[in-house]
């Protein structure tokens, strides 16, 4: 019998509470948070980039799996506010693919966010592999960013707009097919290539005060219905957030975008706190009501969710 990735998680997100205290977030958030000392707690997160399910090498150069690699777990610890420090990296690698390579280009793409690379495991397979594990840290005393943390009354941002990776997977997938030119968008492409961890984004956040957030790898709909969950809310799409190049489906259940969601109260003065960081305006789409755990959009029929394994 087949099982939706989002469900087994629900399920070991109830089993696996044990009362440690060190833990101040587990399974179910963007990244596990873990006391540390009395400066410092640690924000733990893994992910896997697989070839043939992330990532294709008719178009991923070496250097674009490395980006993709890292951007994918940083943009975890971002959505928790975190600064990412270090990242262990296992590969798994078919004979004649150049290890070496990908090893220099994951430690580059790493040292761009100030971290390090510390480590990890290699190991021969048919099927080129990659999962790292990525730590980063936030001072003892500040806000946890959280997938529960929405409340009545918080407007929703995005720190930018969504469909781009989306468009851009298409605009590759028609030009192995050989579909028409017009089907095909190098700036949409470029997006897909190139994905950035919003780390500096997270920090603001964080010190904003701001108590809710996750980053957008399965899509708007999809990432809104963890929130909506976890927080016991309806949320509401008033504009959805659509890059110029891109459908709505690419906005609403694209996904890999890797930009913030946040919620925030009306009276947080997000958009210039951003501009005072030196940061791009997040952009309003959304607010958040008491009701169901549902989303819901504005003169806009949602018929699908985001990407999702099934087991």
């Amino acid at each position: 019998m087949s099982q939706k990735e989002f469900e087994l998680l629900e399920k070991h997100i109830k089993a696996g509470r044990n009362g440690d205290e060190t833990l101040l977030v587990g399974i179910g958030d963007d990244a596990a948070v873990v006391a540390g000392n009395s400066s410092l707690k640690y924000s733990y997160t893994t992910d896997a980039t697989i070839e043939g399910v992330h990532f294709s090498r008719r178009y991923f150069s070496v250097a674009d799996i490395a980006r993709k690699v890292v951007a994918v777990n940083f943009s975890d610890l971002a959505a928790m506010g975190a600064t990412p420090e270090y990242l262990l990296s296992s590969i798994i690698a078919p004979h004649h693919f150049e290890v070496g390579e990908l090893i220099d280009a994951i430690a580059e793409e790493v040292s761009k966010y100030g971290a390090e690379l510390i480590g990890g495991n290699l190991s021969q397979g048919d099927t080129l592999a990659v999962t790292a594990t990525a730590i980063g840290t936030s001072p003892a005393q500040s806000q946890l960013l959280l997938r529960s943390g929405a409340s009545e009354g918080d407007l929703l941002y995005t720190t930018g707009p969504l469909g781009a990776s989306s468009a851009g997977l298409r605009s590759f997938n028609a030009r192995a097919s050989n579909y028409a030119l017009e089907e095909h968008s190098p700036a949409m492409e470029w997006f897909h290539l190139n994905p950035m961890a919003k780390v500096n984004e997270g920090i603001c956040l964080r010190e904003a005060g701001v108590r809710c957030a996750i980053d957008l790898s399965d899509g708007l709909v999809g990432d809104l219905r963890h929130i909506a969950r976890r927080s016991g809310v309806r949320i509401v799409i008033d504009d959805p957030p659509q890059r110029n190049g891109a459908t709505l489906d690419d906005c609403l259940y694209g996904g890999e975008d890797y930009e913030l969601i946040f919620a925030a109260p009306p009276s947080l003065e997000i958009v210039e706190i951003f501009k005072e960081s030196h940061l791009e305006a997040p952009i309003l789409f959304g607010h958040v009501e008491a009701g169901d755990a549902t989303v819901v959009a504005t003169g806009i029929e949602l018929n699908r969710s985001g990407f999702e394994h099934v087991f």
